[in-house]
């Protein structure tokens, strides 16, 4: 396989695998096939939407793979950003692993609030203040429930 390429090595037979790019590690991930699996089984484990706009939401995917493994991802978009575009990103389920569902949340949670950009004027600056607050207390009460 060329250099250049991005493939997965498997680890074990539930569907863990290492993720090459460019010949270097980067990751623990999920194979193709459990990727597609977990895919099957995931759940929204945290949606917001934005007032008043029906396209900006974000939201925590969460998933368990047959060896009883916890895996999350998170993705955002908002159209209402300084200059009139969408803006967002996401991550692939198996972005963040942990041992308890509420961890890989939490995890995932963490990842989400760390990227997302810091724009405080306008409608979209008013969405990202609503999520990270929203978001934060989601989280809380979540670790409550646990």
């Amino acid at each position: 396989m060329p250099e250049t390429a991005t493939h997965i090595e498997p680890l074990d037979l539930f569907g863990l695998g290492r993720m090459w790019w460019q010949g270097h590690i980067l990751r623990e991930c999920l194979t193709d096939q459990a990727r597609f699996d977990c895919g099957d089984r995931m759940e929204v484990a945290i949606e917001l939407g934005a007032s008043g706009c029906h396209n900006s939401r974000l939201g925590i995917d969460v998933s368990q793979d047959a060896a009883g493994r916890w895996w999350a991802g998170y993705f955002w978009r908002c159209w209402h950003m300084p200059d009139g575009t969408a803006h967002g990103t996401s991550t692939p389920i198996d972005a963040f692993r942990a041992a308890t569902r509420e961890e890989a949340i939490r995890l995932a949670a963490t990842g989400l609030l760390q990227n997302l950009p810091n724009i405080t004027t306008g409608k979209g600056g008013r969405i990202l203040s609503t999520w990270r607050r929203e978001l934060a207390a989601r989280i809380e009460s979540e670790r409550r429930a646990a």
